[in-house]
């Protein structure tokens, strides 16, 4: 989330710095087209709003998720929010975040008719597409223009390992570092702001390099890392980057794939390991992925309890229901063995 008063102004900047390939442009001017139809409601919701959101306390320490992508952040989240007492940030809220207090009203609702009516699936997780599906802090971060994510290295492929390296570990007191911890705070924020007695649960891989930042933002977060086999983590990774194109501005080939996913992979667990510690051990939870799919409900009661997170009898069904419906539906074992020069690589 942003406060510039013309994000579009970071958006054409961006597009400049990183040009997109020719088959992207007509995207490229959509994407400014989205964010400059935002705006006014973007200003609105300023003049309305800013200062209270600023102002505002969180009632709960939010919940993050951390984690590498495709380590089953995404399904850890959804099983958590279908207790009625957490909120998190939406599909809609991630991809038209400015001014979504004031175009949420009507927008939202027209939204859900058309995904509903031609029966969109999700592109990544193979689910009916629903605007109030869990999404990432980070993909509200670009589609707000905000510059300092390196998600932009899934948007700027070629300039990816740039994006990563500037932005996935920011040093203290950079700009990078201030700006983070200035956008992510309004954010959050403005989640809470919504939903003001409800406990956050947050999940952006970006954050697993980010917990220095979210703990001066808030002292007493609580985390969850979950972590998945690792043949697994880079099979999934590689079929997302090759099949999610739908936010794409460049392509990218197998090469530039691997380099990226042991670069960024190798960046990110360094970085948790070493870092994990000054999370009080009372506020940290670490999963394996494989031992969560085998007892979800296990896990679940442990979350809820060591976070004091309530729940009610009504959201134990609605626990039961999900995974029901939806456990082992997205989950692949990969069959196949990590390839030999990835191996070696990955400390």
């Amino acid at each position: 989330m942003t406060t510039h008063i013309f994000p579009f102004i970071k958006k054409i900047k961006l597009i400049f710095q990183s040009p997109p390939e020719l088959i992207y442009i007509p995207k490229s001017f959509l994407y400014i087209l989205l964010i400059l139809l935002q705006t006014p409601f973007h200003w609105i919701e300023l003049i309305l709003y800013k200062k209270k959101i600023k102002s505002h306390k969180i009632k709960h320490p939010p919940v993050i998720i951390l984690g590498y992508w495709r380590s089953g952040t995404t399904y850890l989240q959804r099983i958590l929010t279908v207790n009625k007492k957490t909120t998190y940030l939406s599909l809609y809220e991630s991809i038209l975040p400015l001014g979504s207090i004031i175009h949420s009203i009507f927008l939202e609702k027209i939204m859900n008719f058309i995904f509903k009516k031609i029966k969109i699936k999700h592109p990544l997780h193979r689910t009916n597409l629903d605007t109030k599906f869990p999404s990432e802090e980070d993909i509200a971060l670009c589609c707000s223009a905000y510059e300092h994510t390196p998600m932009w290295a899934h948007v700027y492929s070629k300039k990816a390992k740039y994006f990563f390296n500037k932005y996935l570990i920011c040093e203290k007191e950079s700009k990078e570092y201030s700006m983070f911890k200035k956008m992510y705070s309004y954010l959050v924020k403005k989640i809470s702001f919504q939903n003001p007695n409800k406990t956050i649960i947050l999940k952006s891989p970006c954050n697993t390099s980010k917990i220095k930042e979210i703990m001066e933002i808030f002292p007493n977060a609580k985390f969850i890392y979950i972590s998945r086999n690792i043949n697994d983590v880079y099979y999934s990774n590689m079929k997302l980057l090759k099949t999610n194109k739908t936010q794409w501005l460049q392509k990218m080939d197998e090469k530039e794939r691997d380099e990226l996913f042991i670069y960024s992979y190798n960046k990110m667990m360094n970085y948790y390991n070493k870092n994990k510690h000054i999370i009080p051990k009372d506020n940290l939870i670490e999963i394996k992925f494989e031992e969560f799919f085998k007892r979800p409900e296990y896990f679940i009661e442990q979350i809820n309890s060591k976070f004091k997170i309530p729940y009610s009898k009504e959201d134990e069904k609605r626990y039961k229901q999900f995974i029901l419906k939806y456990h082992g539906k997205n989950r692949y074992k990969y069959k196949k063995q990590l390839p030999k020069n990835i191996k070696e690589k990955i400390k």
